[in-house]
């Protein structure tokens, strides 16, 4: 929209570029040389008939019951949440007769998943220190488990060294593999470097099957790994932590399968799962940390 339409660079949010509704716009009358500018509503006030046709008169009598918005979720930043009643309750508590429904015509994409990239970027930086030379991305998981990879998937595809901030890439393993706990790798590699900030990833567990692959988990807490399947050594690292995670593993017995004690399972494209989110962390933490100059 800023490319097209010539837009102010420094305008605060253009995710909403344009609301095509009579209250909000004009009409522009031309008589000769001289130009009258009138509110576009008083057009549908004086000829709602003709503008509307009788069957949607009769529906919605004055009012214009249709709207027509421009959206720029690309570099227009974030959409608004918002809620639309159903018909009842909007009648019932705010005496409209109508609510909203909604149809989206899509005239460009930036990729499958990059409003859900920004998203993430955004939170990340919320969480950032003012200050930041170095940070420390971790992986946690076992490389060799498909379901339990995401965080060695993160660091992949992630940009290492560099300055301000220096980006260390660490992937500690598991006790199983190593002998050594996770947790008292990262706290060693903490306290010899001293970052600013140690951003924990790692696969996570969830109870509802919905969720699978399909939600994000982006706190300033630290990880357990392993906590959702039997526990493991809380990870301290004695910096700001941000914690990001992907529920991608669900015991059978929250499937309602009796007996199974932990046995998880995992969904079966779950490689598919590992690589688009493990990518699409790495790519929210480059932006929000490099403002995606180093992919």
């Amino acid at each position: 929209m800023k490319n097209t339409f010539q837009l102010p660079e420094n305008g605060s949010n253009y995710a909403w570029s344009f609301d095509g509704v009579p209250e909000e716009n004009s009409l522009l009358l031309g008589f000769g040389p001289v130009v009258v500018e009138t509110p576009a509503v008083n057009l549908v006030f004086s000829q709602p008939r003709a503008l509307l046709g009788e069957r949607v008169h009769a529906r919605f009598g004055t009012e214009f019951p249709i709207r027509f918005d421009m959206l720029d979720t690309i570099h227009g930043q974030n959409l608004s949440l918002q809620v639309h009643p159903l018909t009842e309750y909007i009648q019932e508590a705010f005496n409209m007769r109508y609510t909203q429904d909604e149809s989206y015509y899509i005239l460009d994409t930036e990729g499958e998943d990059a409003a859900v990239v920004r998203l993430l970027a955004g939170i990340v930086e919320k969480f950032l220190p003012k200050e930041l030379k170095r940070v420390m991305v971790v992986g946690l998981g076992n490389r060799g488990m498909t379901a339990d990879a995401l965080g060695n998937c993160v660091l992949s595809h992630m940009p290492a060294g560099g300055k301000d901030p220096h980006i260390g890439l660490i992937a500690p393993q598991v006790s199983l593999v190593t002998g050594v706990e996770s947790a008292d790798i990262v706290e060693s590699l903490s306290a010899r470097l001293k970052p600013e900030l140690v951003v924990l990833t790692d696969t996570l567990a969830t109870s509802r099957c919905e969720r699978l692959g399909r939600c994000y988990q982006v706190g300033n807490f630290a990880l357990r790994p392993g906590s959702g399947v039997g526990g493991a050594k809380k990870i301290e690292p004695g910096a700001r932590t941000i914690s990001l995670g992907v529920p991608l593993v669900i015991k059978l017995s929250d499937l309602g399968v009796r007996g199974a004690g932990d046995l998880a399972v995992t969904p079966a494209d779950i490689d598919e799962k590992v690589e688009r989110c493990g990518k699409n962390i790495a790519k929210a933490l480059t932006l929000a940390l490099c403002g995606g100059q180093r992919e």
